[in-house]
């Protein structure tokens, strides 16, 4: 398993809908989610697989936002969803740039047949690809 990337950030819990900090680890394949950073022999809390993926959507909605901050009892957040067998799972970072990185690694995972390791990225092709490539939403079936 070659990591695209990796780290932690809030996710939105598969059943109570409730946000919890996960170290998150994504190759060409799949996310993994795991409750540690030490995930070695760990199971998973969730693995999403690429394949089906529908959409990969930058939230900006400040409502949103301003909801979800006040649910985490932190400010400044950055949120981005991605649409998984019609499920809408929320994805928080605490950096704009990180968040830029979560949805660049994935679209690219996404498009490409190849592994792509992302690491270190450049501040200003994240903000290019981010306003350029994905714009605020990204429909990946059509």
């Amino acid at each position: 398993m070659e990591i695209v990337n990796e780290g932690w950030v809030f996710k939105q819990s598969k059943y109570l809908k409730r946000m919890r900090k996960r170290y998150i680890i994504l190759t060409k394949n799949f996310i993994c989610s795991f409750k540690s950073q030490y995930y070695q022999g760990e199971k998973p809390t969730e693995i999403l697989y690429l394949s089906k993926f529908t959409e990969l959507t930058s939230t900006e909605d400040v409502r949103k936002i301003k909801l979800v901050e006040s649910e985490l009892g932190l400010t400044n957040i950055h949120l981005f969803n991605i649409r998984y067998n019609n499920r809408k799972i929320l994805f928080v970072t605490m950096d704009k740039d990180e968040k830029n990185r979560w949805i660049i690694a994935a679209f690219l995972s996404l498009s490409s047949p190849y592994n792509l390791s992302l690491s270190p990225l450049d501040h200003h092709f994240a903000e290019h690809i981010s306003k350029q490539m994905i714009k605020p939403t990204v429909m990946l079936s059509e």
